[in-house]
């Protein structure tokens, strides 16, 4: 099966923030965004445990590798890939299912970035 896995980095969709966000609730293709909504939102900000995460070149570049390492490990084909500050756009063509591919693009990502730090 062939996928576009997308996810976001830490903080940069908060749910009823002036951008929009969708959340677990309403999390269905064509559905459309949630309303602003700035109590929501600071409420949301108030139980981030660390301030949001952006990439710069070099986590974008991090990120890149992770996803190709996690790619030849699994057995897996990367399509394409594009890294943006604050989400990851991925097409990629695995055997199994998209959650568990997305799962490990993300732990293994935090992994390399922990062992860095």
């Amino acid at each position: 099966m062939r996928y576009f896995i997308t996810f976001a980095c830490y903080g940069a969709h908060i749910h009823g923030d002036w951008a929009g966000s969708v959340d677990r609730d309403h999390n269905v293709p064509g559905s459309r965004l949630l309303d602003e909504d700035p109590r929501r939102a600071e409420a949301e900000r108030g139980l981030m445990e660390q301030k949001s995460y952006r990439l710069d070149k070099t986590a974008r570049e991090t990120v890149l590798t992770a996803i190709g390492e996690v790619c030849e490990i699994r057995g897996w084909t990367l399509l394409a890939a594009h890294i943006r500050m604050t989400h990851v756009h991925v097409v990629v063509e695995a055997e199994t299912r998209p959650e568990r591919v997305m799962r490990d693009f993300k732990a293994y990502e935090q992994e390399v970035e922990s062992a860095r730090a």
